[in-house]
């Protein structure tokens, strides 16, 4: 296998976020899609499409991307768009844990807890989101799904593969966040900056792991 495209898209995230610290919007966007072609063209390369699972984090890297083209506008029917390619993503994931099988209780157990910390984002995105607020609401209930299932596929089957699958959906979540942040709260460079890197880290650890899983 080859690691090119995970290697040049570490070199995209790290253009991408010094044009960010620089202003250059430019620069900051044409990285941001070719980090993103290149979790595309790495999980393609992995050959990663031998069942459901497979077949649903690549369409999902897929819809990332998407996502990914449209949040680089910040007028509201771009970034609607980008969360829906998302909530498309994320929906795909939770197709992929569910079909490697997961352990029924370990997944009702993280839905409490990590819809409790979801719970408490969502009282503090939703009031502030205006008429996004039923978009943003439903995309923190898929996510917090997504993220209890990898969890719970990890308890159903552990192993070294479905752990980076885990690690890699609640880096996705968190990344998620930042997103939020960034667009509700305002936060600046630093948030930006470390939701990309857990974003990009996530969405490579999907093209990595799958394959495995």
């Amino acid at each position: 296998m080859s690691f090119l495209p995970t290697l040049l898209g570490a070199v995209c995230v790290a253009v991408m976020i010094v044009s960010d610290a620089q202003g250059a919007a430019k620069g900051r966007a044409a990285a941001k899609v070719l980090a993103s072609l290149c979790f595309v063209t790495q999980v393609v390369m992995n050959g990663a499409s031998g069942n459901l699972a497979q077949r649903a984090v690549t369409l999902g890297l897929v819809a990332s991307l998407a996502g990914d083209i449209l949040l680089i506008w910040r007028e509201k029917r771009p970034f609607l768009a980008g969360i829906g390619a998302f909530l498309v993503a994320h929906v795909l994931y939770v197709m992929a844990f569910a079909s490697l099988g997961f352990d029924a209780r370990a997944a009702l157990t993280a839905l409490v807890v990590l819809g409790a910390g979801t719970g408490v984002l969502a009282s503090r995105f939703v009031p502030r989101a205006g008429s996004l607020a039923p978009a943003v609401l439903g995309y923190i209930v898929v996510i917090t799904v997504m993220g209890a299932l990898a969890f719970a596929s990890l308890v159903a089957s552990p192993s070294g593969a479905r752990l980076v699958l885990a690690v890699g959906a609640l880096l996705f979540m968190a990344s998620d966040i930042c997103v939020a942040r960034d667009r509700f709260e305002h936060t600046g460079f630093a948030n930006r900056a470390t939701g990309w890197v857990m974003y990009y880290t996530s969405q490579f650890a999907f093209a990595w792991a799958i394959g495995s899983a």
